[in-house]
């Protein structure tokens, strides 16, 4: 199995640094869910959702304008590789995304230290 990052229909896969997809997995718990005074935890899983930290390569300035349309609508169809599940397509949402202008090199724009995260609807 080989690592994957899709949005939408577009392959960014080549876009992330290597060890750059970072994963988590967050429950999501009931309002009611909490300890008592005798310190039991009593819970009420509701959801679990993945939230996802993307580190990217140098990217060209054609790739960062490309990275940074796809991942910039309110919502977006995200394929990737789960630990738990393998291969999925998930409905995220952005929260930011930053990058440093690296400089010129023939003629081109380069950014690096492109980083974001986006979280399961």
């Amino acid at each position: 199995m080989q690592p994957v990052f899709k949005v939408g229909s577009k392959d960014f896969t080549g876009y992330v640094k290597i060890s750059g997809l970072g994963w988590e997995r967050n429950d999501v718990e009931s309002p009611k869910s909490g300890r008592t005074m005798d310190a039991v935890m009593h819970r009420k899983r509701l959801a679990q959702k993945r939230k996802l930290t993307i580190t990217c390569r140098e990217l060209s300035y054609p790739e960062i304008h490309a990275l940074s349309i796809a991942v910039n609508p309110e919502f977006i169809d995200v394929t990737f590789l789960d630990p738990a599940l393998g291969v999925v397509t998930k409905k995220f949402y952005g929260t930011s995304i930053s990058t440093t202008t690296e400089g010129t090199r023939n003629g081109v724009v380069y950014f690096s230290d492109t980083k974001f995260e986006i979280v399961e609807r």
